[in-house]
């Protein structure tokens, strides 16, 4: 598990926070499956999914990365 021992309650909550109100999307019912998802991480709770979906869409590049890139080739 890769949460930070010191702040493991309350691991990742701003984030899911900013992305739900992002989204529009029930933060309670998702930090709740979150949190679930945390003491049993073999299984991703379904109301953790549209979270899920919404971040698959966040681009993790940039037209600004990419011509750094194309400067290193």
């Amino acid at each position: 598990n890769n949460c930070p021992p010191e702040k493991y309650v309350e691991y990742g909550e701003q984030e899911i926070e900013r992305l739900c109100a992002r989204f529009r999307l029930n933060a309670n019912k998702i930090e709740n499956s979150f949190r679930d998802y945390l003491e049993n991480s073999t299984t991703i709770p379904k109301d953790l999914n549209p979270l899920i979906n919404y971040t698959k869409l966040i681009p993790c590049s940039s037209g600004e990365y990419e011509r750094g890139f194309s400067h290193m080739a």
